[in-house]
Order: structure tokens, then C-alpha cells, then sequence
């Protein structure tokens, strides 16, 4: 769903946050102002509320060789990419 979305970059990366409940982010490298239309396109397709980030080209961590990584748990401590913030508890 996100690849075929033509303004999001093929660079994505999901993020599961279980610090107290569990979250789940999708982290886009995309066109300002989609943020929104892609949660409520993933809220659609999945049955899931997502927390869309959207970040600046090159932001989304790359692979030099293999299989891109594409989903991260985070427990605690410094967020997988920048512009993630654990919600207020």
C-alpha cells in the first residue's frame, strides 16, 4: 500500500512502540502534507490506527547490501529515526 502510493519514497520503516500500550508508527520519507490521507489509507487497508510520521529524504535508515529492514521494536530509549516522540503518558 505504501510503495503504491506515488508520493512516498520506496524508503518507509514501521515502528512498534511498547512502552506502556502498544503504538505503531510508519515512518515515510514523502511530500509534505500527506500525513493524514496515508493514515487514514493504513486505518482503511490494515483496521489499525497508525501514527504516520513523515520525514525528510535520507532520514529512513538504508541497507547497503541484502534485505531492507523494514520493521523495529522500540521499548525505550532513543528512537529508531529521528522525529519520533513517545507519546505523553
Amino acid at each position: 500500500m505504501l510503495l503504491a502510493d506515488e508520493r512516498v519514497s520506496p524508503h518507509y520503516l514501521i515502528v512498534e512502540d511498547r512502552p506502556a500500550r502498544p503504538e505503531l508508527w510508519v515512518v515515510v520519507e514523502a511530500e509534505e502534507g500527506v500525513r493524514e490521507s496515508l493514515a487514514k489509507a493504513l486505518k482503511e487497508h490494515l483496521g489499525l490506527t497508525c501514527q504516520v510520521v513523515v520525514v525528510r529524504e535520507g532520514t529512513v535508515p538504508r541497507t547497503e547490501t541484502g534485505k531492507a529492514r523494514r520493521l523495529v521494536r522500540w521499548t525505550d530509549g532513543e528512537p529508531p529515526v529521528p522525529g519520533l516522540t513517545p507519546p505523553a503518558s
